[in-house]
């Protein structure tokens, strides 16, 4: 590593977990079980195949795999080797992905088989990045403007990882259900659960059949989901659950999808709340504050370690209760969108990061989202 300290990167906390717990479950996918050492050797393999392929630090690695326990490995080795992670779900326009972001290596389903095969040895887990370099691009989703790759670094994936650690209520035994993509903003769960000594269940389909099989199989104690895929499993879910935590994101729950997720789990109800730019990082609405006719705009309270301010047009902050632009100051945000300059500047402008939500504070110091600016 190199320059001042600053903070632990993402590679340097997964090693720190893995040599915690090297007897322990890691992951499960299907009929795979694959203990907390096993994934340090994968890790350790994908380092070595890196190196193989003379991949240098700031090379981008597309990978174009559903939930893995070998893709998790490949974006825990990117954030060791200073390399640059990228993920989308197979059936993606492949060549087209690669040259937009200009991938050096891109790793497919067809081909991830093969990646493994060509390293038999692996490298030492030592974590050659600074924590302040890029260790993922993330793509908007582009509905406000055009599509961009947005840069975080191993220390905003570190604290994203950290915040929820702290702020998603786990339960004391840690099964995580990990049916949304991880290559994404999903994937910052991986990482406490992980720390917790936890085993993560790996699947790529959120559908309530596929929910049914896992708790029966496996049990887990908690689970991170789109709100919508929460709302389904309330009204769907073909067998009980065993869940005692249910984390989701990615908008409010309706009035009647949370009345019917309340009567079917209880009140084990997590929001986390962000954007690409700052995975899962603006709020948390914890299980005491769900409750039958919450305000569908309430997103709880801003996280510790992140500053929160709601600014008016001139850059000031607006009085508690009126309507402003959410911003952020935190290790958890973005270091800037890749190749576009001015887009960074006016995102990070006046020392903030501009989230172009439009929100407020009520007087419990709840942050309301009430829509978009412009």
């Amino acid at each position: 590593m190199t320059g001042p300290f600053n903070g632990p990167g993402l590679g340097e906390l997964v090693v720190r977990a893995l040599r915690r717990h090297p007897g322990r479950l890691a992951f499960v996918a299907g009929d795979r079980c694959v203990t907390y050492a096993e994934t340090a050797g994968l890790i350790g393999r994908a380092l070595a195949a890196f190196d193989a392929r003379g991949l240098r630090p700031g090379d981008l690695v597309l990978q174009v795999v559903g939930n893995r326990p070998e893709q998790w490995a490949v974006q825990a080795a990117c954030a060791l080797a200073g390399l640059r992670s990228a993920g989308l779900p197979p059936g993606a326009d492949t060549a087209a992905a690669a040259a937009w972001c200009g991938a050096r290596l891109v790793i497919t389903e067809a081909g991830l088989a093969g990646f493994w095969a060509s390293t038999p040895s692996a490298a030492p887990l030592v974590a050659r990045a600074d924590a302040a370099d890029v260790a993922r691009v993330a793509f908007t989703r582009g509905t406000t403007g055009p599509r961009k790759r947005v840069l975080l670094s191993g220390r905003a994936l570190a604290a994203a990882g950290l915040f929820q650690l702290t702020a998603a209520e786990w339960p004391a035994e840690v099964r995580l259900l990990c049916a949304e993509p991880v290559s994404g903003g999903f994937g910052t769960m991986v990482l406490p659960a992980l720390l917790r000594g936890g085993t993560v269940v790996l699947t790529d389909d959120t559908a309530p059949e596929t929910v049914a099989e896992a708790i029966d199989r496996h049990r887990p104690t908690v689970a991170y989901l789109l709100t919508v895929n929460l709302a389904r499993l309330a009204h769907e879910l073909p067998v009980p659950s065993t869940f005692e935590t249910l984390v989701y994101s990615g908008g409010p729950l309706a009035p009647g999808d949370l009345d019917a997720a309340l009567a079917r789990f209880g009140p084990i109800l997590v929001q986390a709340t962000g954007q690409t730019e700052a995975p899962k990082s603006f709020a948390v609405l914890g299980k005491a504050d769900h409750h039958p006719g919450l305000a569908a705009t309430d997103i709880g309270m801003p996280l510790p370690g992140m500053r929160v301010a709601v600014l008016g047009p001139d850059g000031a902050p607006v009085p508690d209760g009126e309507p402003g632009e959410l911003c952020l100051r935190g290790p958890a945000v973005m270091s800037g969108y890749a190749d576009d300059p001015a887009a960074t500047a006016h995102a990070f402008r006046g020392g903030w990061h501009h989230t172009g939500d439009l929100a407020r504070l009520d007087e419990r110091g709840h942050l309301h989202l009430i829509g978009r600016l412009g």
